[in-house]
């Protein structure tokens, strides 16, 4: 007990020399889970939109090359329209596909084609016969330009006309791509589209392609030789890549830029600056190659401006900014409380260093006072033994000589002084056992061997005394507790005798929980007053003012120990009559040295 003070202090000095180094470790393992937390969830938020725009970035990628698959099929669609229109007539005049070509609604239903025509297979030998048919119609109708190949396919029809002018008469045998596509649409019977072409009717010279659809003489052939004997002529169509484009894929509708490409030549290309929605760093991008009829055509296809601003999220910023400012918060929070922990540890230490002081105060002060009591009880008990002695010998010399009642007198001064020899031996006793440090050993305790100890302390009968209580083994402090029972057993004899003048006595000891036994002191005597149950445990304090035997301090003493053991003491009125005192004590268990 004497080194708690020390230890109490150097644990101060380690809490405050830990605070005054900074932060403790427990506050930087705090903020770093935080940070790790934020940055975590920065990162999966991040992840997540990334993963959201790159699955919006291939939609809308494969959203454009759908669409241009789509309406090449539809344009397809329309040039077998007029092939099925040349095999339901024996010859198809001018007027005809004027109607036809009307009836298509070109601008409407096929928006980015320039228009729709019908070229024929002339042989050399018949282009004069051919000319001369032709220009009954439009005599200025012409076959151009001039070259070396052996047959002629000159473009017959054009609707609209009007902006396809310079396209009539114009033969496809007198260019390679324009010649090349139309052989194979011929040989292989399905619809074929040229490489790169300028149109000879687009201004801009911009690149753009023809579109091919043979027909045959007795329809549908099913061999090469058969399609090559009967090839009659294509119905086609003339695009400039450009206007297709703007037809297809207006750039207001879409979030991405396209270059389109056929092998080394660029069709399109939306990849340049001068772009209003060009995106010099894409967040993505890619390419694709597709096998559009007989052509390869490679799709390049990149974000553009408007999918960055669609795609910007100010979400995983938020948190990242949140969290960090969460995290400073609680920086600055740790770092008051390290400074309000510091102060307090500094109060702590001041305060802990006065109670040092006031401990060492209150045991010299204790000290002093067991010295003064042994002091005054030795100085009073000095002239009291003087006083008694001359009494006895007043008594004695003038036995026969006193009056009766000096003799009364003189009797009373010699109990008096009894009295005050038996109260100041019990306040010594309770001054010792008050200011006692010893701190006592566990001992195993007989209880029936402890009550004939009691009573062989007191001179009493021990039949006087019946014990109820279990068989139990337990270790307690045994002087403490001999001196609780000592009293309370010594009081029972003063003040237990019943009616009929005998003394009966019950002990009770019970087993409750939490490591505490419960005794309990029963007597048959007139018992304590309704109101007096604490009052009688305090020092002085005695059941009568006409009691001459206590001194009033025995029951203040054993509430003291009971106290100081951690128990607590109590008084109950039981049925029958007299008093009943139980309290509680403190006790270790002793194992069964024979178990079952």
């Amino acid at each position: 007990m004497e080194n708690q003070p020390h230890s109490d202090a150097v644990e101060l000095e380690e809490i405050k020399l830990g605070v005054a180094g900074g932060l403790h470790w427990v506050h930087w393992i705090v903020l770093s889970l935080s940070l790790a937390l934020t940055f975590a969830a920065w990162y999966f938020s991040q992840s997540q939109l990334e993963a959201k725009n790159a699955v919006k970035f291939e939609r809308e990628a494969d959203q454009v090359t759908a669409l241009i698959l789509e309406r090449m099929g539809k344009y397809e669609d329309g040039l077998w329209g007029g092939v099925g229109l040349i095999r339901a007539s024996d010859k198809v005049s001018h007027t005809q596909w004027l109607e036809f070509a009307n009836s298509l609604r070109l601008e409407e239903r096929y928006p980015g084609v320039n228009g729709i025509g019908v070229i024929h297979n002339v042989p050399r030998k018949k282009v004069a016969t051919f000319l001369a048919q032709q220009r009954k119609e439009r005599p200025d109708f012409r076959i151009h330009p001039e070259h070396k190949e052996v047959e002629t396919y000159p473009i017959t029809y054009i609707e609209p006309v009007d902006i396809n002018k310079k396209a009539v008469g114009l033969d496809m045998a007198h260019e390679t791509n324009r010649y090349t596509a139309a052989k194979k649409s011929r040989d292989t019977g399905t619809a074929q589209i040229t490489g790169p072409i300028t149109l000879v009717q687009d201004a801009g010279k911009t690149p753009g392609f023809l579109f091919y659809a043979p027909f045959y003489k007795g329809g549908r052939q099913k061999t090469q030789e058969g399609r090559r004997k009967n090839f009659e002529g294509l119905v086609y169509a003339p695009f400039v890549v450009n206007k297709l484009m703007e037809g297809v894929l207006a750039r207001t509708h879409r979030h991405v830029g396209i270059k389109l490409s056929d092998g080394e030549d660029v069709l399109y290309d939306d990849h340049v600056a001068s772009q209003p929605d060009y995106d010099p760093n894409p967040i993505f991008q890619r390419t694709t190659n597709v096998e559009l009829y007989g052509r390869l055509w490679t799709f390049d296809i990149r974000s553009a401006k408007s999918f960055r601003a669609a795609a910007t999220n100010s979400q995983p910023y938020t948190i990242l900014i949140g969290g960090l400012l969460i995290d400073s918060l609680l920086l600055a929070l740790f770092i008051l409380l390290s400074g309000s922990n510091r102060r307090a540890v500094e109060y702590a230490e001041r305060a802990n260093r006065d109670l040092i002081q006031k401990a060492e105060h209150l045991k010299k002060s204790n000290r002093d006072l067991g010295q003064l009591s042994h002091l005054v009880s030795h100085d009073l008990k000095a002239p009291l033994r003087g006083i008694k002695t001359m009494a006895a010998f007043m008594e004695e010399d003038s036995k026969e000589g006193l009056e009766p009642e000096c003799q009364e007198h003189l009797s009373k001064i010699v109990g008096l002084v009894g009295r005050m020899e038996r109260l100041l031996s019990d306040l010594l006793g309770y001054s010792n056992i008050v200011n006692r440090e010893i701190e006592e050993p566990l001992e195993l305790i007989d209880l029936e061997s402890l009550i004939d100890e009691v009573c062989q302390l007191n001179d009493r009968d021990r039949s006087a005394i019946s014990i109820n209580h279990p068989e139990i083994k337990f270790a307690a402090t045994r002087f403490p507790l001999r001196t609780v029972l000592n009293n309370l057993i010594s009081n029972s004899f003063h003040h237990g005798a019943g009616a009929d003048k005998t003394c009966s006595i019950q002990v009770a000891c019970r087993n409750i929980e939490n490591g505490m036994l419960e005794f309990s002191v029963r007597d048959h005597g007139p018992g304590i007053l309704p109101g007096q149950e604490e009052s009688i445990f305090t020092i002085f304090k005695r059941f009568s003012t006409q009691d001459e035997r206590g001194s009033g301090v025995g029951l203040a003493l054993v509430k003291r120990l009971v106290l100081n053991a951690g128990g607590k003491i109590w008084l109950e009125h039981p049925e029958g009559g007299g008093a009943k005192i139980l309290f509680t004590w403190p006790f270790a268990p002793v194992p069964d040295e024979n178990p079952v």
